[in-house]
């Protein structure tokens, strides 16, 4: 509660809306502590943020973590994206979307790095996508000094 609090406080000093921030939870695959997890969501979403589960690669984490957590966006762990050439894997990213999907929520797709890639997690329900397909990592005074000049 004091970290959610110091973060409101400091979006609110700098105009940042509250729907724009995102509660990300990495490691979400073996919650250590269910009912805390539930309580930080609930506060978050109490203040208007939404939450993610990061580097999810299994149906049983995902079934566990939609059902209490209901997040609002679950990452596809880059290393199963990457492996979307294997039946197997196909099968297990084509569940989770459906379950994240049944729950009201966004499916993304990390370490998306082909246009194969991208063409077949398209066909497995993912919704958005994030990879060097589409952009290299880049420092945000970058990404907004390239935006304002477009812009301009």
């Amino acid at each position: 509660a004091v970290y959610l609090e110091g973060l409101s406080e400091t979006a609110k000093q700098h105009g940042v809306v509250s729907r724009h921030i995102v509660l990300d939870f990495t490691n979400s695959e073996k919650p250590r502590d269910m009912a805390h997890i539930k309580s930080v969501c609930d506060y978050g979403r109490s203040r208007g943020y939404s939450v993610a589960l990061d580097d999810v690669s299994s149906v049983d984490a995902v079934q566990r973590l939609v059902t209490e957590v209901r997040p609002d966006f679950v990452k596809i762990d880059m290393h199963l994206v990457r492996d979307v050439a294997s039946a197997q894997t196909r099968d297990t990213i084509r569940t989770i979307a459906e379950m994240v999907h049944s729950s009201g929520g966004t499916v993304i797709a990390e370490g998306v790095e082909t246009e194969e890639i991208f063409q077949t997690l398209k066909t497995l329900d993912v919704d958005l996508f994030q990879g060097y397909l589409f952009s290299a990592p880049e420092p945000v005074e970058m990404a907004l000094k390239r935006s304002s000049s477009a812009a301009g």
